[in-house]
């Protein structure tokens, strides 16, 4: 079979991102693609200059990894329509969060609670600015799924007709999960409440396609709001 000629990765982080690449890029070695990671060489991200001057090569089968930071719905777009495949993955934002506390020792280095750091997250970001865990633009991205066994081993099939091994995780953190941490109480219930309502978790839902009730409770929930809004606005003070 042959393999999407031009490749985006747009990395999530904490996404099992490194466990993919450590499957997909022998792969595509062994197919001579020119791998563009800027991981490699300059500990960095590509600045979205750099991800759109790659666009200007031609006849090369090439494989560009980007974490989101620097990835713009401009950019996507313009991938596109140049012929590149694009693809992601997803993760339950709160074990995401939990993830990248752990994994970066944020509670040593910033003196930050679990609790804290989630709304801080939510609110401002992470790792930077306003991003959030899923971007806007996610429904313009060719292939992007809940990053677990049987996702990632139906994408390697189905795109390089590669047979996924299950491997032990890589670039892991003493992360115990979301939900442990709701249950013993280090993640308050208004932070659960804050991340329930939050739009990441709802296009979380919609991709993954899990708690079907739970995400048409939460769009009607929505829709009645909005309504209450038009018919009962706030009066200015």
């Amino acid at each position: 079979m042959s393999f999407p000629k031009k490749i985006a990765f747009v990395h999530i982080p904490r996404t099992a991102g490194v466990f993919l690449m450590h499957n997909l890029l022998p792969e595509l070695r062994k197919n001579e693609y020119k791998i563009l990671n800027s991981w490699n060489n300059l500990r960095r991200d590509w600045t979205k200059e750099e991800l759109l001057s790659f666009l200007n090569i031609k006849n090369q089968s090439m494989f560009v990894h980007n974490h989101l930071s620097n990835w713009d719905a401009e950019s996507i777009k313009k991938y596109k329509k140049n012929g590149w495949f694009t693809f992601s993955f997803i993760r339950h934002p709160g074990d995401r969060l939990c993830s990248a506390y752990f994994r970066f020792n944020i509670k040593e280095r910033f003196n930050e609670s679990l609790t804290g750091f989630i709304n801080h997250a939510l609110s401002k970001g992470f790792p930077k600015g306003t991003e959030k865990s899923i971007p806007p633009y996610w429904k313009d991205i060719d292939f992007i799924k809940e990053a677990n066994s049987k996702n990632i081993n139906y994408f390697l099939k189905k795109y390089f007709n590669h047979n996924y091994k299950s491997r032990k995780p890589l670039n892991t953190s003493s992360n115990k999960g979301y939900e442990y941490y709701c249950k013993t109480n280090q993640i308050s219930k208004t932070t659960q409440k804050l991340l329930k309502n939050s739009k990441d978790y709802e296009i979380y839902l919609k991709i993954s396609k899990k708690n079907k009730l739970e995400y048409y409770f939460i769009i009607l929930k929505k829709l009645i709001q909005k309504k209450f809004n038009t018919l009962f606005p706030k009066k200015p003070l």
